[in-house]
């Protein structure tokens, strides 16, 4: 974005756009409740916000055509200096303050992910006195080839040979956000993918290993979708296998019954959420569903109650 735009994109403008989207895209699922359900079928364009497009923001908050570049270029991820394929990038709906941030000072400082800082200063470059500001689109691929062949057996743990847990007989419950503002999510999806291929298919795994993707939920917890159902560091509403993860976990490895979904509320919004979440009900509750299965209004019944959907296959591109 730096390098793009020359100087980091305001966050009143960053906060409109995920605002924006999660607006073009919140009704993809048949229901509004300021949520994307599924990023991947969310096809908002930021050049709508544009200054001086039909539309577009009028309080300062619209954007210059490089600041739109930026943010369709985080949307899609990282890239080669030929356009090829590196990584995963936000996705639309989520935040850009957690790895994209910056001060309300005028103009605005880049306050860039600290642990990102960290792993290209003392990791990759191994000088603490790098500055990330000379970072190019070559530099950056370099680095991040380099870091992967350099590191990988060192903290790399997306071994997809899950063949000795499953002949111990473990089980394992994974969840990830789609609103996630650190670690993308695609990424979970993807693991999980090569899970499959290297463990004899979808019906196997999903005897010893199953994918929650939870709509709304930031960071490991918190955010506008239902994000509580029992995992690390939440309190679950309900101490019962439906409602909490830990639970359905224990029931699952003890009784043999696997969780076909979790019932996950929403939380209080807090006042950041609310902000970027007019719409959001007060509490809703919703079915978290083993991927690639989605939760799907089924058109009749309370849209805030979890009865009114069922799981489904996923249908995106």
């Amino acid at each position: 974005m730096n390098l793009d735009v020359g100087a980091p994109v305001p966050q009143q403008k960053l906060t409109a756009v995920t605002a924006a989207a999660i607006k073009a895209c919140d009704r993809l699922d048949g229901v509004t409740d300021g949520v994307i359900n599924d990023p991947r079928q969310c096809r908002f364009d930021p050049h709508v916000l544009v200054c001086g497009w039909r539309g577009a923001p009028t309080d300062g908050s619209c954007l210059a055509g490089q600041e739109a570049d930026a943010v369709q270029q985080i949307w899609r991820g990282a890239r080669g200096t030929h356009g090829e394929f590196l990584w995963y990038g936000l996705e639309p709906g989520a935040s850009f303050a957690g790895l994209a941030n910056s001060s309300s000072a005028t103009p605005p400082v880049a306050l860039p992910f600290a642990i990102t800082l960290d792993h290209w200063r003392l990791w990759i470059k191994q000088d603490p006195s790098f500055d990330w500001h000379t970072l190019t689109t070559v530099s950056f691929e370099t680095g991040f080839r380099q870091s992967q062949a350099k590191f990988h057996a060192v903290i790399g743990s997306d071994d997809p040979d899950l063949s000795r847990f499953r002949a111990y007989g473990g089980k394992m419950i994974t969840y990830h956000g789609w609103a996630d503002q650190l670690i993308f999510p695609r990424g979970s999806i993807d693991y999980f993918d090569r899970v499959i291929a290297a463990n004899g298919g979808l019906k196997r795994v999903q005897q010893f290993d199953r994918l929650f993707m939870v709509p709304g939920m930031n960071h490991c917890r918190g955010g506008a979708g239902a994000v509580n159902f029992g995992q690390s560091g939440v309190v679950p509403v309900s101490l019962d296998p439906e409602h909490d993860a830990v639970l359905a976990l224990q029931r699952w490895v003890e009784k043999g019954v696997a969780p076909e979904k979790l019932i996950a509320t929403t939380d209080q919004p807090l006042a950041t959420h609310a902000a970027e979440n007019p719409t959001q009900p007060a509490a809703f509750t919703r079915p978290l569903c083993p991927y690639p299965e989605e939760a799907h209004y089924k058109g009749t019944g309370s849209p805030t109650d979890a009865a009114s959907f069922s799981c489904v296959d996923a249908d995106h591109d």
